[in-house]
């Protein structure tokens, strides 16, 4: 969960798949972006990419490590919203 102003309760679903990840706004006020661009369909995510969620900026990043088997969100990456 992002705790934001700018972030609704369903602003955004992210579907990660064996070999892709992918992101669908649900209709937001404040937009999806995935590196700087506005998503208004399902959108295929690629490592690193800069996705911004309202105003929250995070970088999504795939594990390296094989007995990982999930995907993260980290938060430490901001890039300006255009």
């Amino acid at each position: 969960m992002l705790t934001s102003r700018t972030v609704s309760g369903r602003h955004a679903q992210l579907q990660v798949e064996a070999d892709a990840a992918f992101l669908e706004d649900l209709g937001s006020k404040n937009g999806t972006y995935v590196n700087g661009r506005r998503i208004t369909t399902r959108t295929r995510i690629l490592d690193h990419s800069v996705v911004m969620i309202g105003a929250v900026s995070v970088r999504l990043r795939r594990h390296e490590d094989s007995t990982e088997t999930t995907d993260t969100m980290d938060g430490s990456a901001a890039a300006p919203r255009p």
